[in-house]
Order: structure tokens, then sequence, then C-alpha cells
């Protein structure tokens, strides 16, 4: 069972409640373009869902904490750089090709920030009908439909030839000319598995696998799965083991901290 102060925590609780708004905007639409996929590719539709979470979350936050700053994907003026005070942090649709071919494996992605530091999160996957939960200090949890919420543990494995490491596919690395990475990071694995992201940091989080990475995110994309894999007792931080700050760039999860270190290691140039 969660921990009691993680369901009751108000900012967890709130980022619920954003999560609720936001399916109620997306899964309409998705579902649209669920069915539509098989003739013509659902971008429109995606654009449109976007848009319109984006929206829903935002005059949400407005309603409900007035006072707080609100940063989102889809053309917010607000820079990613960290600030003061409360500030909510939205991936209205994480997951964009599999939303426009219609399969279920997109999420919705709220975190809070105080003061730069991320307090609350929540990572939803409508479509799934599961969503992970964590607050700073509170732990982490899955809560899917229909089951008891379960608290997230991270793997203990400390060798990385012995774990398993999650990634989103070639194509983003190559994009970035980091293939090399990826190949050094996945050769000293005992398998790898692509997982569309942000999958692979929850799967972190979940103890499915023992390492993730990406190859580039924006701070929408891993505030609220950073916040996850760090309340399941996972470590994350930039490929080359730095802080991930509050611009863009990679990101790479571990279940533990000796782990991470030979993660670090072989993702180097």
């Amino acid at each position: 069972m969660p921990h009691a102060g993680l369901i009751i925590d108000p900012d967890v609780q709130l980022a619920l409640r954003l999560a609720d708004r936001a399916a109620a905007v997306t899964l309409p639409l998705f579902r649209s373009a669920a069915l539509s996929a098989a003739v013509k590719p659902g971008e429109p539709l995606l654009a449109e869902a976007a848009a319109a979470c984006q929206q829903a979350l935002q005059a949400a936050v407005q309603a409900k904490s007035p006072g707080d700053q609100f940063l989102g994907e889809e053309g917010s003026p607000q820079p990613q750089a960290a600030c003061a005070g409360r500030r909510w942090i939205a991936g209205p649709v994480v997951g964009a090709q599999q939303f426009a071919a219609g399969h279920p494996a997109w999420m919705t992605l709220i975190a809070l920030q105080e003061d730069g530091v991320t307090a609350a999160a929540v990572a939803d996957a409508p479509a799934l009908g599961v969503r992970w939960a964590a607050g700073r200090g509170l732990g982490a949890a899955r809560l899917a439909a229909g089951s008891v919420p379960r608290m997230l543990s991270a793997s203990r494995l400390e060798d990385l030839q012995a774990g398993v490491l999650a990634h989103g596919g070639l194509r983003p690395w190559a994009d970035r000319g980091a293939e090399r990475q990826l190949m050094g990071l996945a050769s000293q694995c005992a398998g790898t598995i692509a997982h569309p992201e942000p999958f692979g940091f929850l799967a972190v989080a979940e103890g499915w696998c023992q390492a993730a990475a990406v190859p580039h995110a924006h701070l929408w994309d891993v505030a609220a799965p950073a916040l996850i894999v760090r309340e399941a007792g996972g470590v994350i931080t930039r490929l080359d083991g730095s802080v991930i700050g509050a611009g863009a760039g990679s990101a790479l999860a571990s279940c533990s901290a000796g782990l991470h270190e030979s993660a670090v290691a072989a993702a180097r140039p």
C-alpha cells in the first residue's frame, strides 16, 4: 500500500486532479485518432489534443492555485530555466507518434516545482488505465484502474552487466549523433528493450529494468519521471553524470548508485 502521506498530500492530490482534467480532454480525441489511424495519420488530432490539454491544465491551475506559475510544452512563453516560487510543468501528450498512430503508449506528464525543486509528480497513461505518482520525501506509487495502489521500489542490482537497459529506439540517438553512447551503454548490459519515452524511466522505478536512457529531453519530458525514479530509490542524471537542470538535454536513470556509476562510464562518447 502507498505511504499514507503520499495519498493525502495536497500537491499530489492536485496533480492527480489535473491528470483527470487532462484525460477528459485527450482520451476522446485519442479514440478518434485510433479509429482513423488505419486510414491516415492522426497528426491533426494530436495537435488539437496537445493544445486543448495544455489550455485545460493551465486554466485548472489558475483556478485551483492562482498564485502558481505554469510551463507547458505547447508554445508556453515561460523559459525552461528554474524560477522562484511554485511552478507547474506539463507535457500534455508525451509519445506523439504513438498517439497519432492510435497506440495507447502515450502519457500526460505533470510536475510541481518549488523554487526549482520538484515536489510532486504524476505520469498518467489514460489510454492504458494506469498512472504513477510521487511526492518529495513521500515515495512513489503506481495507481492502476481496478487495482490496489502499490508503492514502487527500484531494483537493488549493482552490476550493470546483469541489468536490462530501456531506450527509446535507435532513431532518436542517430538523429543526435549519439549512437556510440547508446552502443557503449547497451554493450555493457545483459539485454535491452525499446520502451517509448518516458516509459523506460518508469520501468526503472517499477524494478522492471535497471537502466533507461534518452539522448534528448525537455524539462516537461523529464521533471515528473525524475521524481518518480528518485522516490522509488533510483538515480537520474544527464548521460555524463551531471545534474539534470532546467534546460533540455540527455537523461540516464538507474536503479542504484553503483550501477549508475558504471552506466555513466559506459555511456561516455
